[in-house]
């Protein structure tokens, strides 16, 4: 089970973080003022990946310490 939990982590910090950048360098690149909604939704998405990754990864340290 704490394999299970740090893979999810590991891929939840990295998908949310990639499609957060990508979202982001996407807004910033169009150089369009309409696209400061897309870019805030990425920003939200690396800030998520970065933050769920890490809780999952404590919670697996700390309910499974073996």
């Amino acid at each position: 089970m704490k394999t299970l939990l740090r893979t999810t982590a590991a891929l939840s910090c990295g998908l949310c973080f990639t499609g957060g950048a990508w979202l982001f360098c996407a807004a910033i690149a169009s150089g369009a003022k309409d696209f400061f909604f897309v870019a805030a939704v990425g920003l939200v998405l690396m800030g998520l990946g970065l933050f769920a990754g890490a809780v999952i990864w404590l919670m697996a340290e700390k309910c499974y310490p073996e």
